[in-house]
């Protein structure tokens, strides 16, 4: 059973007596009693931890109203219920607008509605606490995301030849996903190359979040070292496992575009993609490449280069889209997306991607994704 610690501030022994006598039977309450507002902050200072106050308003060193207000200033959030002789409706209503949690009359009061009214007392203080700290932590959530937001790509780079497009949506305010675009470092041979990259935390929510935006510091750092995408992610792999446990491992794909060939050369951490070219089935880009953050030193293998022809679509997304649940827990599946792609090739990019953002929202409808959803999409042009 709960004991909960009660501080009694009451300066008529009679009336102490009483109270302990009648709150004996009741084993939830640990009483301790002062018969002054100077004893109580005391009892206070000393270390000692309330969940509910018993006042009276009437004492040696205060009276009135300001005795609450005092006691209030003093203990900060422990619920105050008034157990007075004071028999006054403007007081009670005064007293009520001021945060005491009950105003209660000795002489009309029994024991069952003293416990009634310090359980109450503390069970509404504490629901205001928690929901105090779920506005703090949305607030927090809300501050993460608003940083996270500035960290994610505010348009799709114009790079010749290729339409690009993007669709990003998290589970919940903070994600585990991450897009990116980078180019290649000026004064670099390969200075016109681009790297796109996508990755996704296991998991969603804050946590995940904060290690993606590590994730992605890391990931363009290591772009100025690097140009070689298996390079790059090997990199990427032992500054994630310096940092994270292996319950927090990264799936991550990079692809390298090289505008003077039309041709991509890639490399995935547990993470693939798929190019689509008019009249084929898809084609698989996977490397047999472990997720970021399991395997310190792991050696990364590449894949490519790919020649790409005027009409190919390369699709690069997170497991969100197509692990998609429906409300019967069907997932949207891989064939529902490649069919979502395939059935117009010829549209835009970003057509491409939102008519199959429309078709995963629909699949969950009229529940939202359980899941971080992240898509990005390359159209030769």
């Amino acid at each position: 059973m709960t004991q909960f610690q009660l501080l009694l501030i009451e300066d008529t022994a009679d009336d102490v007596a009483l109270l302990q006598a009648r709150l004996r039977s009741d084993a939830r309450f640990e009483i301790t009693a002062v018969d002054s507002l100077h004893r109580a902050f005391s009892a206070n200072s000393n270390g000692c931890k309330y969940d509910v106050i018993i006042l009276d308003l009437s004492l040696p060193d205060s009276c009135g109203l300001d005795t609450l207000t005092k006691v209030q200033s003093h203990f900060h959030e422990t619920p105050v219920v008034i157990l007075t002789g004071l028999q006054d409706e403007g007081t009670a209503i005064e007293a009520l607008r001021l945060g005491a949690h009950e105003y209660l009359t000795k002489n009309e009061v029994d024991t069952r509605a003293i416990v009634r009214g310090l359980l109450y007392a503390i069970e509404r203080n504490e629901r205001r606490r928690v929901e105090c700290r779920a506005r703090d932590y949305e607030q927090v959530l809300e501050t993460a995301w608003q940083i996270q937001r500035t960290m994610l790509p505010k348009s799709c780079p114009v790079i010749p030849g290729l339409e690009i497009a993007a669709a990003y949506r998290p589970a919940e305010v903070c994600s585990g996903d991450y897009y990116d675009f980078i180019q290649t470092p000026l004064g670099h041979p390969d200075a016109r190359h681009w790297n796109f990259a996508i990755a996704d935390v296991a998991g969603h929510g804050l946590g995940p979040a904060l290690i993606m935006v590590g994730t992605r510091r890391i990931l363009r750092t290591c772009t100025a070292i690097s140009t070689d995408v298996g390079h790059l992610l090997e990199l990427a792999n032992d500054a994630v496992c310096e940092d994270v446990d292996a319950s927090h491992f990264v799936t991550a794909f990079c692809a390298q575009y090289d505008p003077s060939q039309r041709s991509i050369v890639y490399s995935g951490a547990g993470h693939g993609a798929w190019m689509f070219r008019a009249g084929q089935s898809p084609v698989s880009w996977e490397t047999a490449g472990v997720p970021l953050g399991l395997v310190p030193g792991f050696g990364y293998p590449k894949g490519g280069p790919v020649r790409l022809e005027t009409g190919d679509v390369v699709l690069m997304m997170t497991d969100g889209a197509y692990e998609a649940m429906s409300p019967s827990q069907d997932e949207f599946g891989l064939n529902a997306v490649f069919e979502s792609v395939q059935s117009d090739l010829t549209r835009p990019a970003q057509q491409i991607v939102n008519d199959l953002l429309d078709r995963i929202l629909s699949h969950c409808a009229p529940n939202e994704p359980k899941d971080d959803i992240t898509v990005v999409l390359l159209k030769v042009v």
